[in-house]
């Protein structure tokens, strides 16, 4: 069994040694890809005189989350693994949890992805990902099916990576994670969180807050998602899409100075998006 460890760093100087080292205590032992998304801080140098065994991309600029995650992918399946593991770099493993993520998925062949519960401390959850958690339906004692978790600690099948696609390159952060999980669910393909596999994420537990800049950046999400749907599951998105443009959803509708000209603008800005970067959700065969 082979498995390849994906990491995208970005000034993460104060996360990427233990995270690092608790990929490399982990019982199960994998190569470990890292791509740089032009980090200014000292990400690279401890790297490089800690960890002389990874596979390092040091990029010229930041390509965002997804793009810089499918250069890790498309190198490790070089390799012919039978897993991916993605991982952020503000993110830790303990010893038993790819091993326990494993263990699950060779009796789940049904599941696509599967993750972790994520802490962010010993005693708490992620409280993002304990919304994902408690939409669940659970499986079995250790099994939870989800519709979505974020992608911060992905064990990925690499021949359904294969046949279904990576990242979509539309997005640049945020969205990558919840197109790519609409796609394998639309081929009948599951994602799940595995009970008794515990790691920490170690994000900011606040809010964001909602200013125009994300405000705009959220509604070009929540237009491409439908957008890239439609070549999967015409009707549905289309539903989705032309609500959303015509009525706004509850956060947008809330926040002043964002009625329907300024969605029908998000809208042109994504369908240029939309063409001009579309193309990685393709096979990979």
């Amino acid at each position: 069994m082979s498995i390849y460890t994906i990491i995208v760093t970005y000034n993460g100087s104060k996360w990427i040694k233990k995270c690092l080292d608790s990929v490399y205590s982990s019982r199960i032992e994998s190569k470990i890809v890292i791509v740089d998304n032009n980090s200014t801080d000292d990400t690279i140098s401890i790297i490089r005189n800690n960890f002389k065994n990874v596979i390092l991309f040091c990029l010229n600029k930041n390509l965002g989350f997804g793009r810089a995650n499918n250069i890790g992918i498309i190198k490790a399946l070089n390799y012919d693994p039978q897993y991916v593991f993605l991982l952020n770099q503000d993110a830790e493993v303990k010893k038993d949890t790819i091993e326990k993520l494993i263990s699950k998925f060779e009796n789940h062949p049904e599941f696509s992805i599967l993750s972790p519960m994520h802490y962010f401390d010993s005693n708490h959850l992620d409280a993002k990902f304990k919304k994902y958690y408690e939409r669940g339906v659970k499986i079995d004692q250790n099994l939870t099916e989800v519709n979505f978790v974020n992608a911060a600690l992905w064990l990925v099948r690499t021949n359904d990576l294969k046949r279904y696609g990576i990242f979509n390159e539309c997005f640049v952060h945020y969205g990558e994670d919840i197109e790519l999980c609409r796609r394998f669910r639309s081929f009948n393909k599951k994602i799940g969180i595995v009970n008794n596999s515990l790691a920490f994420h170690k994000r900011p537990q606040n809010e964001i807050t909602y200013s125009q800049i994300n405000l705009e950046k959220n509604s070009e999400i929540r237009i491409l998602l439908p957008l890239i749907g439609l070549k999967f599951n015409f009707l549905k998105s289309f539903f989705e899409l032309s609500r959303f443009i015509i009525f706004g959803n509850k956060n947008i509708n809330s926040r002043s100075n964002f009625g329907f000209l300024k969605r029908f603008k998000s809208f042109n800005k994504a369908f240029k998006n939309y063409i001009s970067n579309n193309n990685n959700h393709l096979s990979l065969k």
